[in-house]
């Protein structure tokens, strides 16, 4: 019974790096076996020797210093076989002990690569959450840039400045509908279809404290929206979508253009109807 199950259990292991090894460290090497084989035969022939050529009369006869010195040579040849078996036992363990350090070091290399491939699959799907979770932010700032621009579009109606003559229901409409850059597109049209662009162009965003007011609004939100995109993306796509790609991102550079060119002279702003 425990031979057919040593039998199964060897059956089972082979080819396994790990437990093969052990198995075949508990089996006795065939250096023992050659040395008990070379040391039995040695030790008949020494009996032989002591028995038929000598005798035990004339050999107990002998002073214990001749019987030492006898055994002395005697087992000297068995004690270097030993020595020599020992070595290459001891190589062989050594040997054994750096194959066990090698599988270890595999296994701690693949699993070094498993963890980092587990914390880039980790770092690309952290990646892809916040660039999902922005994408649905910059969709609700973008309809609320859209509101803030329309407001300073309207703001602009108010004063009399001259816009082109489109109803504000229907751009309203637009904006509902999902056009949220409409007004922004008309603030740009109205900024650089004006005359003396300079001047007129810089009172459609500061001529009022109201559009001030919206126009500070509006780069405050926009700009937290670009630094909401540096962290979500490295590399700087979304980025360059919000400011090259976007209409809000086109008048956030108009706007800032307006404010490097503001000339220190410019007439102050105009006060604010009052509607009845």
């Amino acid at each position: 019974m425990n031979s057919s199950k040593a039998t199964k259990l060897q059956g089972s292991t082979q080819g396994d790096p790990v437990l093969e090894p052990v198995l075949h460290s508990r089996r006795i090497d065939w250096r023992v076996w050659l040395g008990m084989a070379l040391t039995t035969l040695y030790l008949t022939f020494g009996i032989y020797h002591v028995v038929v050529d000598v005798g035990w009369v004339q050999f107990r006869a002998q002073s214990l210093e001749s019987q030492g010195n006898f055994l002395e040579g005697a087992f000297a040849p068995l004690a270097f076989l030993w020595l020599v078996i020992g070595y290459f036992l001891q190589y062989r363990t050594l040997m054994e002990n750096n194959h066990n350090i090698g599988l270890q070091y595999m296994e701690m290399r693949q699993a070094s690569e498993h963890a980092a491939e587990q914390a880039r699959a980790l770092a690309a799907s952290e990646r892809h959450t916040r660039q999902a979770s922005f994408v649905k932010i910059a969709e609700l700032v973008n309809n609320q840039l859209g509101v803030t621009a329309g407001l300073l579009y309207l703001a602009n109606q108010r004063t009399g400045a001259e816009l082109t003559p489109d109803p504000s229901s229907e751009l309203w409409s637009r904006v509902a509908e999902g056009d949220s850059g409409v007004f922004s597109r008309r603030l740009i049209e109205l900024c650089y279809g004006s005359a003396g662009r300079r001047r007129e162009g810089y009172r459609i965003f500061y001529g009022t404290p109201v559009r001030r007011r919206y126009t500070a609004e509006f780069l405050a939100t926009f700009e937290g929206l670009l630094a909401e995109a540096r962290e979500s993306d490295v590399s700087g796509l979304l980025v360059d979508a919000l400011v090259s790609g976007n209409a809000h991102g086109h008048l956030h550079r108009t706007i800032l253009e307006y404010q490097r060119e503001a000339e220190p002279d410019a007439e102050p702003p105009a006060p604010i109807k009052q509607t009845s």
